[in-house]
């Protein structure tokens, strides 16, 4: 089953024209990472300029904060976009560090097309590797995720809305449908007193 974490991020889209706001923000994600995964080698999966930005200020944030001894490893993977061309190939030098937490980052999802995509290149070039994490500092809405509902045993997200038949376990508490609805109304009114 799926562990779904809640963060209470606020990323500001264009993340890179907001990067100053989104920092502190990135933060967060970054310190609910190192609780999950305190010590563990570290993967990032990711695409485009808000991808880059946010894996990149995390992956200093987690280095700035390990003791002398702690020998983590963090690396960032770029998927290219369809259609991109550079110099650098995921069947190149761009592999996994070997045992390590597989994490795909984003700002938000709506549709899950890119994080399909980037699912299909770990499974097509790296038969081997599977996702470990989904960190996003937007919302999460479930429903969309379709496939990928058991792709992620750790999702760690802003907001996350659920369809009404599924039994979840948030920060290891365990939601059963039933409680999903109430669950789903709190996030709403939240949201609507924040932002309306």
């Amino acid at each position: 089953m799926t562990q779904y974490i809640n963060i209470k991020t606020d990323i500001i889209y264009p993340v890179g024209e907001n990067i100053i706001s989104n920092i502190p923000e990135i933060y967060k994600m970054a310190d609910a990472l190192k609780e999950r995964y305190p010590s563990e080698n570290i993967t990032f999966w990711v695409t485009g300029s808000s991808g880059s930005i946010i894996s990149a200020i995390i992956s200093d944030r987690l280095c700035a904060r390990r003791m002398a001894l702690d020998n983590r490893r963090i690396k960032i993977i770029y998927v290219k976009k369809p259609g991109e061309d550079n110099h650098h190939d995921i069947n190149g030098c761009s592999m996994p560090i070997d045992g390590s937490i597989n994490v795909i980052v984003d700002d938000f999802t709506r549709s899950f097309t890119t994080i399909r995509r980037i699912v299909k290149e770990m499974r097509t070039h790296i038969v081997s590797y599977f996702p470990d994490c989904l960190l996003l500092g937007g919302s999460l809405c479930a429903h969309n995720m379709g496939d990928l509902a058991d792709a992620f045993p750790t999702i760690i997200s802003n907001s996350i809305y659920f369809p009404y038949n599924m039994s979840i376990c948030i920060s290891g508490n365990l939601l059963l449908s039933d409680h999903i609805a109430e669950y789903n109304k709190e996030k709403d009114r939240q949201y609507n007193e924040r932002w309306l």
